[in-house]
């Protein structure tokens, strides 16, 4: 089986899932992504484009309101969110959404999204390139200056989801932006009580593996109704490029899962493609 690897630092490198699933040519370095814009055949390219339009406001550090009305959530990414509801204002939101507004207020963007790039609230959901001399992937910039982090859909291309998660890795090498914040911190699975609410990466190694009629566990700890947990619905399987068997092969190996988080027993995260879980760790 062929492992690609994505360099991230100097001191490790991170192993997608993805791309142990899917087999292909090997992955280059984070580092040659981190502050450029435009790169030959870029990721984003791999989408269609579906036309161009001109931002009207921000209204979060990945929702713009376009001035044809429409609401464009760029894809492949997940900044701090409004208050919703009695839910407060995730901490950063104010700051993510500043940074972008500073990157495209007033400004023309190209955008690229499969043909059916609407989600179920019928909001457009599409890569974005701000049109000018220096053309500039805003998914790229925001996750390179550490606003966001990598919440990349089943859909999602593997090139596209690679350069995210190598922009992201960047950033959080180097404390930028939120990632300067505690509530951006990565989790650690070892202390389930310090996994709250919300969207989080979560690093741990996966001890065992249950399964019952509907639904894959990887077991982070021995009691389930306190440790953390992933959860893979069976009718979730077309996400992985092998799989449930894919899934039952990293029992005893150090993962990270990202996603949102709540309470099942303990502290858990509904996994629904390979882009949720990265490996952490060498093949032995």
């Amino acid at each position: 089986m062929q492992w690609h690897c994505l360099s991230l630092s100097r001191r490790h490198a991170l192993r997608t899932l993805s791309g142990w699933m899917l087999g292909g040519s090997a992955i280059g370095s984070g580092r040659a992504w981190a502050g450029s814009p435009v790169a030959t055949l870029p990721p984003w390219q791999s989408a269609p484009e579906i036309g161009t339009a001109r931002v009207a406001a921000v209204s979060g550090g990945d929702r713009l309101m376009l001035d044809d009305g429409r609401t464009l959530v760029l894809a492949g990414l997940r900044a701090p969110r409004d208050a919703e509801g009695e839910r407060p204002a995730e901490p950063g939101f104010a700051a993510a959404r500043e940074h972008l507004a500073g990157l495209v207020q007033g400004r023309t963007l190209r955008l690229f999204a499969p043909a059916d790039g609407r989600d179920r609230l019928g909001r457009t959901v599409a890569h974005a390139l701000v049109a000018g001399p220096r053309q500039q992937w805003l998914q790229a910039v925001m996750l390179r200056d550490g606003f966001a982090r990598v919440y990349a859909p089943a859909r999602t291309r593997p090139a596209i989801a690679r350069a995210l998660l190598a922009e992201e890795a960047a950033a959080r090498a180097a404390g930028r932006g939120l990632w300067r914040l505690p509530d951006f911190a990565i989790r650690d699975a070892a202390t389930p009580e310090r996994i709250g609410p919300g969207f989080a990466l979560v690093d741990g190694r996966v001890l065992a593996i249950g399964e019952t009629a509907h639904t894959l566990f990887l077991n982070f700890g021995p009691d389930r109704r306190t440790d953390f947990s992933a959860l893979v619905e069976r009718r979730d399987r077309d996400g992985f490029a092998q799989g449930l068997r894919g899934l039952r092969a990293l029992e005893g190996r150090r993962v990270r899962v990202r996603g949102m988080v709540f309470r099942y027993g303990g502290p858990a995260i509904r996994v629904r493609s390979d882009r949720a879980i990265e490996l952490l760790e060498e093949q032995p």
